[in-house]
């Protein structure tokens, strides 16, 4: 397993991570409850969104190069120094791209470090220990390459399970939703949370219409349909609830169609 930043690795012999943890932080609810007079507890606000995340990296870094040699040239404590000065300048970019690595799996987030790093020394100047909080704005950790999978609904009002989605653990936000007709004002839903998303028109035999919940576009054939889509409360067009046997996905009026997902699964931890 590894954790590259910018494509620079933190378990080499000159600098490493001191512990995994920091990778397996979920982050908190967004929100809270609505407290009603005279009522015991609280109204629940269901499908709070989740916060940003932080990771904490308690790293360490010493004198010697990154395969755990040492040369005569410069000293160890020089050495130290400058590999304090490489993590320095990788952590103050103004974009941190995280890539964890555990056999041939990858998961990928975006950060940036907001707080001041402190380093202590020891050793003679030759080791030093430090902290980086690494704000994590979107929460999750994303695949590498988007997963794709088409169903066809059985009947008017189908339930469609994608079990190519089935390893993620985060909401399903970075998904382009793909209907190929025949289909009559088909409509989507989370089963789950009840989030939904409406085509109010026709779709001929083999007319797509495409949805990309996360940039809010939905087009039928090359025409820009957003007028006539209908949806109901969300930062996105339609999110998706993760489970272990694959996402659902209810629609109806669209028995004759099929339903093509493509995003990106995404992760709770790294």
């Amino acid at each position: 397993m590894s954790l590259t930043v910018n494509g620079v690795a933190l378990n080499t012999l000159a600098w490493n991570v001191q512990n995994r943890s920091a990778r397996w932080r979920v982050p908190g609810r967004r929100g809270a409850n609505v407290p009603l007079p005279g009522v015991h507890g609280t109204l629940v606000v269901p499908g709070k969104p989740f916060d940003e995340n932080t990771l904490v990296l308690n790293m360490w870094a010493v004198g010697c190069n990154t395969d755990g040699s040492f040369p005569a040239s410069p000293s160890r404590a020089r050495l130290c120094r400058d590999n304090l000065d490489t993590l320095t300048r990788l952590f103050t970019a103004p974009v941190l791209n995280l890539t964890e690595t555990v056999d041939a799996d990858i998961r990928q987030a975006t950060g940036e470090v907001v707080t001041t790093i402190d380093h202590s020394s020891m050793a003679g100047g030759t080791r030093a220990e430090f902290s980086v909080e690494i704000v994590v704005p979107k929460a999750f950790w994303f695949d590498q390459s988007a997963v794709t999978q088409t169903l066809i609904p059985g009947s008017a009002d189908a339930t469609l399970a994608y079990t190519g989605f089935s390893a993620a653990t985060a909401p399903l936000v970075d998904l382009t939703y793909e209907v190929t007709g025949p289909a009559s004002n088909p409509t989507m839903y989370d089963p789950v949370t009840g989030q939904w998303v409406q085509l109010m028109q026709v779709l001929g035999a083999g007319v797509k219409w495409t949805l990309d919940s996360l940039n809010w576009t939905s087009t039928v054939g090359a025409a820009n349909a957003i007028a006539n889509t209908a949806h109901g409360i969300g930062a996105t067009l339609l999110d998706l609830t993760p489970d272990a046997t694959g996402p659902k996905l209810r629609i109806t009026g669209a028995s004759g169609a099929s339903v093509k997902l493509t995003g990106k699964r995404g992760y709770l931890l790294a």
